[in-house]
């Protein structure tokens, strides 16, 4: 009997045992299943973030090798701009002349010698890059190339891809002086052209305006006459032609310019003005630091000149400046930002401004063309 119930119960310890056994090597499974099962989905994880890595560690090296040829690139345009800043006494430039210097001295050292070619008129103007502009612009790069060798084109610009591109067209290229609010002041163009380029004339116009062989004849003329005083700063004006949305073959010629300016030009206002030609004795130095592409300097301009007693000429009967209208229209400076910028830094400097006295008509003298068709300068008998 005792050995029967001994034989029980070692049979239900060995069931017991085996079913704990099971038990273990069950559990023992469950947790190895799911321990394998988190580390290959952390696997894979930590493969897609490894290849998502590679994969931007590539495109960097892309857009760095892009940064590097880009930099190379306006190295090699700095160069060339620093060739054109070539300023003599340099231990008397002022600290705005310092100032435009610096963008070209982040890459290179400068230079010294100043271009002494014999020219008629250093042509310059601003501009900033715009997609809508591309074409008119283009056009004017061409148009400014055909008035070579007696007229020099410079464009003021401190982007230098657009240095780059200009440059590559035939023009000269110089950093600017700029406002707060990012737009060329008008003064130092003139003050850093003398300093580069040594030529009878310096100007600025708008870089929408073209011009034929009329702008030498009579800048020729103007030089060649009498009746002039040679004793007194000289600004040449007039008043623009303007034609909607000049082509490429409009302006290909400036036998195509005039004949496109007789049958779709129109005359502008004479209280508009686009370019300023003076001579290089013209004080500059004196002038309030207005801004282009904004409404009242013109205007003043020639009227200060007039109250200073220079030399005013009207050049509009002789000498063609066609204004490329685009789809901004004719009055583009008066609905630009800070459009008033001009006038009221001119009304916090002076009581009266007499914008009226500063018109193309008001000028003390003016070109027309003789018996023979060569401009002449006249005096008008009647100012404003």
């Amino acid at each position: 009997m005792s050995s029967r119930i001994a034989g029980v119960g070692d049979t239900c310890t060995n069931r017991r045992t085996f079913m704990t056994m099971c038990v273990v090597l069950a559990f023992s499974t469950s947790t190895c299943l799911y321990i394998y099962s988190r580390v290959t989905v952390q696997t894979f994880a930590i493969e897609r973030v490894m290849q998502d890595t590679l994969l931007n560690i590539e495109s960097w090296g892309g857009t760095i090798d892009n940064l590097v040829q880009k930099f190379s690139d306006n190295v090699n345009v700095a160069r060339r701009m620093r060739n054109d800043l070539q300023y003599t006494n340099q231990t008397n430039t002022s600290d705005v002349d310092n100032e435009t210097n610096s963008i070209v001295d982040m890459f290179v050292n400068r230079t010294q010698n100043v271009s002494t070619s014999p020219i008629l008129l250093t042509l310059f103007t601003s501009w900033p890059t715009k997609a809508e502009k591309y074409t008119c612009h283009n056009i004017t790069l061409k148009n400014w190339n055909t008035l070579k060798p007696k007229v020099n084109p410079i464009l003021f610009t401190n982007e230098i891809p657009l240095a780059w591109e200009v440059r590559k067209k035939g023009w000269k290229s110089l950093p600017v002086h700029q406002s707060d609010f990012g737009t060329p002041v008008l003064k130092f163009m003139y003050k850093d052209a003398f300093k580069v380029i040594k030529s009878h004339f310096y100007g600025y116009a708008n870089g929408d305006i073209l011009f034929t062989s009329t702008l030498i004849q009579t800048l020729e003329a103007v030089v060649n006459s009498t009746l002039i005083p040679k004793d007194r700063p000289i600004m040449i004006i007039g008043r623009r032609t303007n034609v909607q949305n000049v082509s490429q073959e409009e302006a290909k010629s400036w036998q195509h310019l005039s004949r496109t300016a007789r049958k779709r030009g129109k005359l502008f206002i004479d209280m508009a003005e686009d370019y300023f030609i003076t001579t290089a004795d013209y004080p500059w130095d004196a002038i309030p630091e207005v801004v282009i592409g904004r409404r009242a300097y013109d205007n003043w301009l020639v009227s200060n000149a007039r109250k200073q007693k220079h030399t005013t000429i009207d050049a509009t009967q002789t000498l063609l400046a066609l204004h490329q209208t685009t789809k901004a229209g004719n009055m583009e400076g008066h609905r630009s930002p800070h459009s008033n910028y001009n006038h009221n830094l001119l009304s916090r400097l002076y009581k009266r401004l007499h914008y009226g006295a500063g018109r193309t008509s008001c000028a003390e003298y003016y070109t027309r063309y003789d018996d023979v068709m060569k401009p002449k300068v006249e005096r008008r008998i009647k100012t404003c």
